[in-house]
């Protein structure tokens, strides 16, 4: 569900404010050590990640989710997709109406994010953004991450009488609104957007990243799941080697004009994105309203 994804994933992003938060406070911004820093994420997001799983809250979401479940098998029978041979099921995963469509979120807006957020210290850099506010783009994105995971987790579960997956279609379509709007903002003006621009890529970010978790479980059945998902991430490779490619101006380069070609292309992505979205979610509108009305 999306509250589980949300859950799991939120950890890990406020591991990321956390870290940021005490290397800007004792180590005066000095530069990141690689080694030190996968260390420290990684326990801070165990413990973060720990509180929730033990949390009260944790325990009652995932109690409902397995009663969920356990209706479902009761209720069902074993798919023929599930006794089929690797090589159908690996065509029936390709097939798959929404597989396209996950594709697509994974080789733009994830793989964008996957590049840039390794790579936007050089821009602010190269803009001249100073030292303060570096510190505060780098603590607002574990932050903003967290929160789009948390609203957008939420979202996708929202599920109106008769909506049927209007929620995840719903929040999908807004997770790439933000996108497009952080692409217009820097498009306006680079050093002046750049922090909110930050901010609501970090939120969409959160939100499609949750989201996608979400759409592979609600399109693809617990046999293909992991095959789907290793699937999704091995092509991702592909745009994230371009876009992080892309993302990294030659040495002797300065200013807006260093990044202005590579976000009116990202920009240009993430608009086809938003507007396959809002097609897929009038889409289930429709869908919706004819089940509705349906004896």
């Amino acid at each position: 569900s999306g509250k589980a994804a949300a859950c799991v994933l939120c950890s890990a992003a406020l591991g990321i404010s956390f870290h940021t938060a005490v290397h800007a406070k004792w180590c005066r911004g000095a530069p990141f050590h690689f080694i030190n820093y996968q260390i420290t994420y990684s326990i801070l997001s165990a413990v973060i990640g720990f509180m929730i799983f033990r949390s009260q809250s944790w325990k009652l979401a995932l109690a409902e989710v397995e009663e969920q479940e356990a209706d479902g098998k009761s209720s069902g029978e074993a798919s023929p997709q599930s006794q089929s041979s690797t090589r159908g099921r690996i065509f029936g995963i390709l097939k798959n109406k929404d597989f396209p469509w996950l594709a697509a979120i994974y080789l733009i807006p994830i793989a964008y994010c996957f590049a840039w957020l390794g790579n936007w210290p050089v821009c602010a850099t190269s803009l001249g953004l100073p030292a303060e506010a570096q510190t505060r783009i780098g603590l607002s994105v574990g932050l903003f991450s967290a929160l789009g995971r948390v609203v957008f987790g939420l979202l996708g579960d929202w599920v109106p009488k008769g909506r049927g997956l209007v929620g995840l279609e719903l929040g999908f379509t807004a997770s790439l609104g933000l996108f497009a709007g952080s692409f217009l903002l820097l498009c306006i003006d680079q050093r002046m957007f750049f922090e909110a621009a930050m901010r609501l890529q970090s939120l969409g970010y959160g939100g499609v990243l949750c989201l996608a978790a979400v759409a592979l479980r609600a399109s693809f059945s617990g046999e293909d799941l992991g095959t789907a998902f290793g699937f999704l991430y091995q092509i991702l490779t592909v745009t994230f080697m371009l876009f992080n490619w892309a993302c990294v101006p030659s040495s002797n380069c300065e200013g807006a004009e260093c990044f202005k070609g590579f976000f009116n292309l990202s920009g240009v992505l993430h608009v086809g994105c938003v507007l396959w979205g809002v097609r897929r979610l009038l889409r289930a509108s429709k869908r919706a309203a004819l089940e509705t009305k349906s004896p």
